[in-house]
């Protein structure tokens, strides 16, 4: 019985091993299950965050985007210094600046089959006019009959809108006392005059001529003369006339007046520091210009004896150019283009002009100016007291510029290219403004 017992107990032992290796091989089964499913579960995540991913866009490159641009932003110098300027409140197109559509809907072209692109005007004594067009082509009028061809300013006779350095792009023109000579501000020849009746061209002043202690003249532009001297306004010493948008954004005071003598031919600076002088017109007294300030909206009023400023009116509805005299006094003011929301937001910030101008090419940025302009009659306290344009756009009248002559204006407009003529006053109009008579 013992003995039996003890086989048993022995048989029992002698089994044991085989039972743990069967114990060991069930969990070694259980583990690798689990770790198997918690593999098929990672694996199925990383597939899903894949396909999320592919779906989706990264923002890394966006972020690395904007990092790029701020780096080039801080690094890249360029000769673009924009300066702070006073915009004003946004233009209100009402009163003394609401809409003049009858006006302006009775404007008479004159000659559009032969005077193309004019742009600007000098009447004679005997009520005749010379006129000079964007192509370089110097034509007269003697008051009757048709106009004739005086001179081409540039190598070749061009007709408007071919333009360029072969034809000439003449921007301003002025007649002597004795009207013998014209002299013609151009892009791409600088001060140029032409004898009359001959037209003979001579260049006086070519882009980029030197001038003493100052650097040389860059885009000519104003004219104003007084005997032998010519008032020349140089609209920026640091930019080309091809880069006008970055010097009417710019708004820098590198704008100038250069003083020419026609006999000795020698140039100095009369006046500096101003901003995008674009037109001059000398006063009554000799002693003093008024300056359109093109790209701050401001009319300026220097004296030639010292160089001393005064401002006669800012916050001017568009980039203004071109002061004439008005009839009943005071002056008539041409902007060729208005100002936008858009245009004062940009002004008004230096980093978002400097923004635009190292990213945004020229090109692009003229597509935020509004072409349509305006003409304003302004008192010489600087009030406006009426307008000539048609701010329902339903009239092109982009690009204007405006000379009174009696009881007519004479405007250019860019789209029409041609010039026209309209009646300042008459039974259908407002009758003449009361404004202070200029001395």
């Amino acid at each position: 019985m013992a003995n039996a017992r003890r086989r048993q107990n022995a048989a029992g032992s002698s089994s044991s091993p085989d039972s743990g290796r069967d114990g060991n091989a069930d969990d070694d089964a259980r583990r690798s299950e689990l770790v198997g499913r918690v593999m098929a579960e990672v694996d199925e995540r990383l597939a899903k965050e894949r396909q999320r991913s592919q779906s989706s866009p990264s923002v890394m490159p966006l972020v690395l985007g904007v990092i790029a641009l701020i780096v080039a932003y801080y690094l890249y110098p360029g000769k673009f210094k924009p300066i702070p300027i006073d915009v004003g409140p946004p233009v209100d197109w009402s009163g003394a600046l609401d809409a003049n559509l009858h006006g302006m809907s009775e404007l008479t072209p004159l000659f559009p089959k032969l005077i193309r692109g004019p742009v600007t005007v000098c009447f004679t004594k005997s009520g005749g006019f010379y006129t000079v067009t964007a192509a370089g082509s110097v034509w007269f009028w003697s008051g009757t009959g048709q106009p004739t061809i005086v001179a081409h300013i540039g190598n070749k006779p061009c007709v408007y809108p071919e333009v360029g350095v072969e034809c000439g792009q003449a921007i301003n023109m002025v007649i002597d006392s004795d009207e013998k000579t014209l002299y013609v501000t151009d892009v791409s020849y600088g001060l140029v005059s032409v004898s009359l009746p001959a037209g003979h061209i001579e260049h006086l002043l070519p882009v980029g001529s030197p001038v003493p202690s100052d650097a040389p003249t860059s885009v000519l532009c104003g004219l104003a003369i007084e005997g032998d001297v010519l008032y020349v306004s140089d609209v920026s010493s640091r930019w080309r006339v091809s880069e006008k948008v970055y010097f009417s954004l710019e708004t820098q005071q590198d704008g100038r007046i250069l003083r020419y003598n026609v006999n000795t031919r020698k140039v100095a600076v009369a006046v500096s520091g101003l901003r995008s002088p674009t037109e001059l017109l000398l006063t009554p007294d000799k002693k003093h210009l008024i300056v359109a300030e093109m790209s701050v909206f401001q009319l300026t009023k220097v004296s030639l004896e010292d160089g001393a400023k005064h401002l006669i009116v800012k916050h001017l509805p568009g980039y203004i150019r071109h002061p004439v005299p008005h009839p009943d006094g005071g002056y008539i003011l041409s902007a060729p283009y208005v100002r936008t929301t858009a245009g004062d937001v940009i002004t008004s910030s230096t980093w978002m002009r400097k923004f635009l101008f190292k990213f945004i090419p020229a090109m692009l940025l003229k597509k935020l100016i509004d072409f349509r302009g305006v003409c304003l009659h302004v008192t010489e306290d600087g009030d406006v007291i009426s307008s000539y344009h048609d701010n329902s756009g339903v009239l092109p009248t982009g690009g204007v510029r405006c000379v009174a002559r009696g009881d007519h204006m004479y405007i250019h407009v860019q789209e029409h290219g041609s010039l026209h003529r309209m009646a300042l006053y008459g039974s259908d109009r407002k009758p003449k403004p009361k404004s202070k008579k200029t001395p």
